[in-house]
Formats: C-alpha cells, structure tokens, sequence
C-alpha cells in the first residue's frame, strides 16, 4: 500500500520543549485525516516538518511511497496559519501572482477560484471579502493559492480555527 504520507517514530525538539515525540501516521490517498489538539500540542510543528519548513530531530518522512521529499512536496499545496495575500489586490490579482510564482497557468485561476468558492469575486478585492469562516475569504483565496502551487495535482488543505 503506498501512502501519500507516512512518519515513523518523527520526533522535533526545540532546545527544551519536545514539540513532536514519536509520531508514526500513515495516510492513504484519499484519505481525510485531521490533526486534534490543544494549543502546543504538536500539530503545527508536524505539518512544518512534513512540509520541509523545519527538520526533524529523528525519525523519517515519507511521501507518495518515497523518501525523495522534494519531489514529494511538489506535488501538494499547502496552507500553515495566516493566509498572506495582498489586500489591495483582487482575488484573480493574488492567484495570478502565485502561479507566476509556482509556474502554474493563469488558465487554472478561475477554475481553482471556483473550486474553493470564489468563482463570483474574481475581480474584488481581497480587503473586501466578507467573512464566513475563522479566516473569511481569505482563507478560501489562500486555499486557491495552495492549490495553484500544486499545478492541477493532489490539494491537500487545512484551515487552522482559532481557539
């Protein structure tokens, strides 16, 4: 069975505080799994490291069957915390500019747009969105965004709730 993530035994220490100890998950495509917990518990800190934003102190990271991570991360988008995108800028602005960035087509802004619900507010203006989740529109446009990074493959996505 390949997975499109795998951890076994993934630990993360910073200096004193042992922000990841011992996780083995393994998660098959298509597959919805969700990461609970209380505020220090770990969560964010093992998307980081499964996303190559920090190493691990041990343990060992697999994706899609391989432990050739790089290659693994180019096909996932991802969303950690805040959403950043440029107020001033309409949603199509923001996505253009980030499949500039990942080398996407602009051909799949509006589609992606549509996707994660933004289809009608193609040209209004990210400070303008109305709120209707923890992160209002925002949240939606930055889901486009990951999904853009992926070029039309696998989205995996994660809206963070405020506690």
């Amino acid at each position: 069975m390949e997975y499109v993530i795998e951890t076994q035994n993934l630990v993360k220490q910073f200096k004193t505080k042992l922000a990841v100890n011992d996780v083995s998950i393994h998660v098959k495509r298509g597959d919805i799994y969700g990461l609970i917990g209380k505020n220090g518990a770990g969560k964010t800190s093992l998307m980081k490291l499964i996303l190559g934003l920090t190493n691990p102190t041990q343990g060992k990271i697999f994706l899609f069957g391989s432990d050739k991570l790089n290659a693994g991360r180019k096909k996932t988008g991802s969303l950690i915390e805040a959403p950043g995108l440029y107020k001033n800028c309409t949603a199509n602005e923001n996505m253009l500019r980030f499949a500039t960035l990942y080398g996407a087509s602009p051909k799949e802004i509006k589609p992606i747009l549509q996707r994660v619900g933004l289809g009608n507010t193609w040209a209004k203006k990210a400070a303008n969105f109305r709120s209707v989740c923890a992160n209002g529109w925002h949240c939606h446009c930055a889901f486009g965004q990951a999904g853009n990074s992926c070029s039309g493959r696998t989205y995996q996505w994660a809206r963070p709730r405020g506690n």
